[in-house]
């Protein structure tokens, strides 16, 4: 080995630090480092050395302003295989250097330091990773479960109002069915009332028609014009076949076509509207009763105490005509513009003190009362039973029966109104409240005479 070149003064470090420092001023320190260290005793060594030792590494303290690393004497002895320079490190700031500042050599605690520290940041980048999913995690489980009392909250909210609209809809259904059942239970003492009166009216026609047999419908004080079954055997055999014709083609016709068969226009034309022209000053138009009266819309009954007195006075304060659909002015009434006329017969025209106005008849809902008197109450009358017996025919009420019974019929109904537009047959207990009720009693009577009752 070379002899160690003399230890530097601190006036030298002072001399090199005021210049910068040159290779071999370096190479210089490492080999004076170098001797200082091959002169550090062993642990097995005696202690009469630290002396020296310490004498030759106080030779080699730099001052406070030397830029030199400074050795410390206390450093243990390390093996063979690590730095010789006993791990000089650089440090500097913002570096993780683990390499010697000398040699090079990676140094072993260092190198395992900064795999622990970096082992350290991964772990604590994890637990912050970790960190950030476990707040994430109570976030969404808080909101799965303010998710999940809502729901919870509108399925309690809902359950009540389904009990409610369900009780709800039981109390209002056995509310409907205690009202069915009242209305049922009204419906059927209706029915039975309506079956008692409907037997008593059976019984009640069953009687008569025993009383009156084959009677005739108009009573004839003292005189006899026909027989109650005349003989039809001498008629004359055009109009017994056009009344054939009418029996057998008016079942398949509508209502509105009944008035176009040739047997219904004929009698018609001699015997309804001549039986409804009631006198020389008519008020009342005979082609619109025969339509009201064809269509079964004509009212007739008994007109109550002081209701004439009433309708006239009204009239008068108001100064409003009666509503009659079928109305007909007469040739005074337009030219003196007297259109209220409410005295006398509103059918006639007839002002007769001794004749009373006792019956009232009116063809729609929509019109007034108009007050009549018996006789052309019994013109009305005649000319609804002949339209009765048509329709009677036309619905086939009257099958069983033959044609020359039906013509009977029919010669007995022309006669009635023939009998009275000439004033006979009036009768004063006879009661017929409307064209409907003349139906009914007809149908009945072929019912019962049929044996269909």
């Amino acid at each position: 080995m070379s002899s160690p070149s003399p230890p530097l003064s601190d006036k030298d470090f002072q001399r090199k630090d005021e210049g910068s420092l040159t290779p071999k001023d370096i190479a210089d320190l490492c080999s004076q480092l170098q001797s200082v260290v091959e002169r550090v005793p062993s642990p097995s060594a005696p202690a009469t050395t630290t002396g020296d030792t310490s004498s030759s590494a106080k030779s080699l303290s730099l001052s406070g302003s030397s830029r030199s690393p400074s050795v410390n004497s206390s450093t243990p002895t390390t093996s063979t295989t690590d730095c010789p320079c006993r791990h000089i490190v650089e440090a500097r700031k913002g570096t993780t250097n683990k390499h010697c500042a000398l040699c090079g050599r990676t140094i072993p605690a260092l190198e395992e330091l900064h795999q622990q520290r970096d082992r350290v940041t991964t772990l604590q980048h994890d637990l912050k990773v970790l960190n950030d999913k476990y707040v994430d995690e109570i976030d969404r489980v808080a909101e799965l479960q303010h998710a999940k009392a809502q729901a919870e909250a509108e399925l309690e909210e809902l359950s009540q109002q389904l009990f409610e609209e369900a009780n709800g809809m039981v109390a209002s259904e056995k509310r409907e069915k205690k009202d069915l059942e009242r209305e049922l239970a009204n419906t059927r003492e209706r029915l039975a009332a309506e079956e008692s009166q409907l037997f008593q009216l059976r019984q009640l026609l069953q009687d008569e028609l025993d009383q009156q047999g084959q009677g005739r419908r108009l009573s004839l004080d003292n005189t006899k014009i026909t027989s109650d079954h005349p003989d039809i055997s001498k008629a004359d055999k055009m109009i017994v076949d056009e009344f054939a014709t009418f029996v057998k083609e008016s079942i398949s016709l509508p209502a509105k076509k009944l008035m176009s068969m040739p047997f219904v226009k004929h009698s018609v034309e001699e015997d309804a509207l001549p039986c409804l022209r009631f006198g020389p000053h008519p008020r009342m138009s005979a082609r619109k009763l025969v339509d009201a009266l064809a269509l079964n819309t004509c009212f007739i009954e008994k007109t109550p105490p002081g209701f004439e007195q009433a309708q006239r006075y009204k009239v008068i304060e108001n100064e409003t005509p009666l509503k009659i659909s079928v109305h007909k002015l007469n040739l005074w009434d337009r030219f003196s513009g007297d259109d209220l006329a409410v005295s006398g017969c509103q059918a006639c025209g007839r002002h007769d003190p001794e004749t009373p106005l006792e019956f009232r008849v009116r063809v729609s809902t929509q019109d007034d009362w108009a007050c009549i008197d018996g006789f052309c109450r019994d013109r009305l009358v005649a000319v609804c039973e002949f339209f009765g017996f048509l329709r009677n025919v036309q619905q086939g009420y009257y099958n069983s029966r033959s044609i020359p019974d039906l013509y009977r019929e029919v010669l007995q109904l022309r006669l009635q109104m023939f009998m009275t537009r000439m004033g006979v047959g009036h009768d004063q207990e006879q009661k017929v409240t409307s064209s409907s009720e003349i139906q009914q009693g007809s149908e009945l009577l072929s019912l019962i005479q049929n044996k269909k009752l």
